[in-house]
């Protein structure tokens, strides 16, 4: 897990550097939108100052919250796109795990997800072929270490799945793909990991 933890901190860090780049481009972009606006607020009030200075100040009030907001609404779909950016990094990195390290993970997650330790695991054809049995006896090592019940199998069924695993028993099934971890992992994070982000 530390090679996982390694590499998702140095794509937040890399993700970090890049957001603090884009949100102070848009930083600039806002001003310089509000100071194009507020040019041409002064103009609109010079011209209708003698029509009437309440409109022209009205006016000009309106183009500067409407610059102000679309300048947030900018910077906060930036940092959303880097948010998903980081989790995309993640994914990558895990499914390019070295072999070594992905047979750990994948043997951690089925460990922590194994109730009855009977369980079958499903892999996608390609990780069967190339880690599957490998990644079973790891799970029964683990289990067998932790004084539980280490009769884990490969499953002759592959998950269309792009990485990870599912645990099956008869009807019961725990899905722990890469994508649904990730997923887990958003519901938790996300906050934390836009602090690491953006402070």
């Amino acid at each position: 897990m530390k090679g996982i933890e390694k590499i998702t901190g140095r794509i937040l860090d890399e993700a970090k550097a890049d957001a603090d780049a884009v949100i102070a481009e848009a930083e600039a972009k806002a001003a310089e939108i509000l100071a194009e606006y507020e040019e041409q607020a002064k103009r609109i009030y010079d011209e209708k100052i003698e029509a009437g200075k309440v409109d022209a100040a009205a006016a000009a009030d309106r183009k500067s919250r409407a610059a102000i907001l679309q300048s947030r609404k900018d910077i906060l779909a930036t940092k959303q796109r880097l948010i998903d950016q980081a989790y995309s990094n993640a994914r990558r990195a895990i499914l390019g795990m070295p072999e070594e390290e992905y047979i750990a993970f994948l043997a951690d997650k089925a460990a922590a997800a194994s109730v009855s330790g009977k369980e079958a695991v499903s892999l996608n054809a390609a990780d069967r072929e190339r880690v599957g049995s490998r990644v079973v006896s790891e799970v029964n090592r683990k289990l067998a270490e932790r004084g539980k019940t280490a009769e884990i199998s490969l499953s002759e069924e592959t998950a269309d799945i792009p990485g990870g695993l599912f645990l099956k028993e008869k009807d019961i099934s725990v899905n722990c793909s890469v994508d649904t971890l990730i997923s887990i992992c958003r519901e938790e994070m996300d906050s934390k990991v836009a602090k690491i982000l953006f402070g």
